[in-house]
């Protein structure tokens, strides 16, 4: 059966219509897969530098108070110096503190859009946060007893 011109219109309009859907789909994976990896390495960075920051407890009062007091210079060059390492220039440490016997560090970076920029937004904020317990002088598993 022969296809009248009208038929013939009505098809290149739905192939055109679902190429932009295509196109769309392919480049939002494109930037929140890319904004998904930049997480994910500004994670690691995180735990990096949180683990780097709990080795900077001020020992004379961990052993002598057993409490946690951070060397809150050490702490931060060490977190700064690991975040960079392992994330590179694109993530920065935000804050290091002390919550619940555990360091935490937060991290910032930002993902610089390919496709979303045509919508009028150029980047992604990534937020990260991270917390690591220093391993002296802290209580295990509820015993009581300070790991010295």
């Amino acid at each position: 059966m022969p296809m009248s011109k009208g038929e013939k219109g009505s098809y290149a309009i739905m192939f055109a219509a679902s190429i932009s859907i295509i196109m769309l789909v392919f480049s939002l994976a494109v930037d929140v897969g890319g904004a998904a990896i930049r997480r994910h390495r500004a994670q690691i960075a995180a735990d990096a530098a949180a683990f780097a920051a709990a080795q900077s407890v001020d020992l004379d009062r961990l052993f002598t108070d057993n409490q946690i007091v951070l060397n809150t210079s050490e702490a931060a060059a060490n977190a700064g110096r690991y975040a960079s390492i392992n994330g590179g220039e694109s993530i920065a440490v935000t804050a290091v503190y002390v919550q619940d016997n555990y360091v935490c560090v937060t991290a910032a970076s930002t993902y610089r859009t390919y496709f979303l920029a045509g919508i009028g937004r150029s980047s992604l904020p990534i937020r990260v946060r991270s917390c690591a317990k220093p391993l002296q002088g802290i209580e295990y598993e509820g015993q009581g007893q300070s790991l010295h």
